[in-house]
């Protein structure tokens, strides 16, 4: 009898002790590197797909070099997965989930070849509630990501390589190997 209730006390320790762990990773704030690291990739993707030109007249200014909002859900979950809405021309404003990874790069989930349908998790928000979009705007973190139509081709050439980094594709690349012109 002693011995089952040195295992039973043995085994709730050990399940006392790991809960605050669990709990802790469906609970964890994003650092402001973490934030970062969020906007660069969406404005690598940007640069990688050629998209900089699309943001005419969105944001802050009229042309020339744009801010635009982005929303980030402070938290992720157990598997280190957020959320964000931000306008992404040329497909409007979407609901996207990103993968922070152990190393601290982003991983953008949704392919902006598929263009944000209704039936994927990675949408235009178009196709959300709108009391929900709001209700998330306002309880996300809000900051702001910058494009630049003019950008040049050194910035463009850096978005493509973190871009193969994170993702092992780059569209800009994949486009400049199949002999076909360079997205501008």
């Amino acid at each position: 009898m002693f011995r089952w209730t040195i295992v039973a006390l043995v085994l709730s320790l050990v399940s006392f002790a790991q809960e605050p762990d669990e709990k802790r990773l469906t609970d964890r704030l994003l650092s402001k590197t973490e934030l970062t690291a969020v906007v660069q990739a969406v404005e690598d993707e940007i640069y990688d797909y050629g998209y900089q030109t699309k943001f005419s007249y969105v944001g802050d200014a009229p042309d020339g070099l744009t801010r635009v909002p982005i929303y980030i859900s402070p938290k992720t979950d157990k598997d280190s997965v957020g959320e964000i809405i931000y306008k992404y021309m040329p497909y409007g404003e979407v609901s996207r989930r990103f993968l922070l990874r152990q190393d601290g790069l982003v991983i953008l989930f949704g392919d902006p070849e598929l263009g944000f349908p209704p039936q994927l998790p990675d949408t235009n928000t178009l196709y959300l509630n709108d009391e929900d979009v709001c209700r998330l705007k306002l309880k996300w973190t809000k900051t702001y990501f910058t494009v630049d139509p003019k950008a040049t081709t050194d910035r463009i050439k850096l978005a493509s390589s973190r871009q193969k980094e994170r993702i092992r594709f780059s569209k800009m690349e994949d486009v400049k190997q199949a002999g076909g012109p360079v997205m501008k």
